[in-house]
């Protein structure tokens, strides 16, 4: 990508105008991806969805977070590939929202999933992808002294 200092725009973006769709896409992936590995987690660790305490939910979603700092740490020092904040916001999101998806599917007195929740919560992730797509990448090492 084209950059200046530790700020590059990644593949498919210049730093102006509109970035490509596939960019777009690549970047979207973390959130379903990362969600999956949440649920994996949570179901791995016995986890009864939804949680009655907070505390879980959050190391399920560390947990994932960490395997996602890996992963950027790996894209950092790989060619042709590009470490990113932006990622691990993603990967939060992710986590987060197929977790409290998933605790929805356990209720039995109302509808699995309820059209409201699900369209904000579909575009709240689409709205936060819009935030790597057209703003310069901040790779993970940036945030280091």
């Amino acid at each position: 990508g084209v950059g200046v200092g530790s700020i590059t725009w990644g593949p498919g973006h210049t730093g102006g105008g509109v970035p490509d769709l596939t960019s777009f896409l690549l970047n979207w992936l973390h959130q379903p991806l990362y969600g999956l590995l949440a649920v994996l987690i949570a179901a791995l660790a016995g986890m009864h969805l939804p949680a009655r305490r907070l505390a879980p939910v959050i190391a399920v979603i560390l947990a994932a977070v960490a395997v996602g700092i890996l992963d950027e740490i790996n894209q950092a020092w790989t060619p042709e590939r590009y470490s990113s904040i932006w990622d691990l916001g993603s990967d939060i999101l992710g986590a987060a929202l197929a977790l409290t998806a998933a605790g929805w599917t356990a209720r039995q007195a109302r509808p699995v999933l309820e059209a409201g929740p699900v369209l904000f919560c579909t575009g709240l992730s689409l709205a936060y992808n819009c935030i790597p797509a057209f703003l310069p990448n901040l790779p993970l090492t940036a945030l280091l002294p």
